[in-house]
């Protein structure tokens, strides 16, 4: 039986901790009492990228976040500069583990894009605290990868965007000449949420909190330059995130079934 890196020694640090919510029945592990779930095991070659704040061991700086290794093939991403940096907390995600992102300058980048590029499909997760005001129009971004010839023609992205006076969850995929949107307009964006890009060969839809979004028809044209947490993939990075971020995970697309079970482990650490 495998476990999550870092997994609390006791069940009353797991639950405030995210790993399970009082409202969850959980598959347990009969000796230890700890919930089966566990991304790697669960999605195996499926599961691309996984980054998650309460992998404390793959996490360097503190508070300023200089290194957060993902927990599949330790892809770093990295923020040298002090400033620049995202801040850990153990409690900033409504008790859990979370990186706070200002809004302003602070993001971690992976120099490379070791996924699915061009029209291949790929799914992009995250768990994260939106807490941008509706006035505040910009878009904030969880996670992003590809090119840097536009913010966002040749990129793939996950993040918050404000449409009929409401925060919503948007993912854009680039198509080569301009952006293609899909919108959740179900949802408001606000405080903690699961969410879900799914980027196809042909067609998006983004969920949150188990609610998708209408499919759009689009063919991805996405660039191979970097891959960022909290903002855009352009050269000067922009669409900062502002707010706490859980967990990032990268995969591709996903059975009915382990789908299910993903975003039914990410709406358990929600804490809400």
């Amino acid at each position: 039986m495998a476990y999550p890196e870092d997994y609390p020694d006791d069940l009353t640090k797991a639950k405030q901790q995210g790993y399970l919510h009082k409202h969850m029945r959980v598959l347990v592990d009969g000796t230890t009492g700890y919930p089966v779930y566990n991304p790697s095991t669960a999605l195996g070659p499926d599961l691309l990228a996984w980054w998650d704040a309460s992998h404390t061991s793959r996490i360097i700086g503190s508070p300023g976040v200089s290194t957060w290794l993902d927990a599949v093939a330790g892809y770093n991403m990295v923020q040298a500069t002090p400033a620049s940096q995202p801040v850990y907390s153990a409690t900033s995600f409504g008790g859990a583990p979370g990186l706070s992102f200002d809004g302003v300058a602070q993001c971690l980048a992976l120099e490379s894009v070791p996924f699915p590029t061009g029209a291949a499909p790929s799914e992009i997760w995250g768990l994260a605290q939106q807490n941008a005001l509706v006035a505040d129009a910009t878009g904030r971004t969880v996670f992003s990868y590809g090119g840097n010839t536009s913010a966002t023609a040749v990129t793939r992205i996950l993040q918050r965007i404000v449409t009929g006076g409401a925060n919503r969850g948007r993912g854009i995929a680039g198509d080569g000449a301009g952006s293609n949107t899909s919108t959740n307009t179900a949802v408001d964006f606000s405080s903690r949420h699961a969410m879900r890009f799914q980027i196809g060969a042909t067609e998006l839809t983004v969920t949150v909190d188990g609610t998708t979004s209408p499919i759009v028809s689009a063919v991805p044209a996405t660039g191979t330059v970097r891959c960022r947490i909290g903002a855009s993939t352009i050269n000067t990075p922009g669409l900062f995130w502002q707010g706490v971020i859980a967990a990032v995970l990268v995969t591709s697309p996903l059975s009915a079934a382990k789908a299910a079970a993903l975003h039914g482990w990410l709406m358990s650490r929600r804490n809400v």
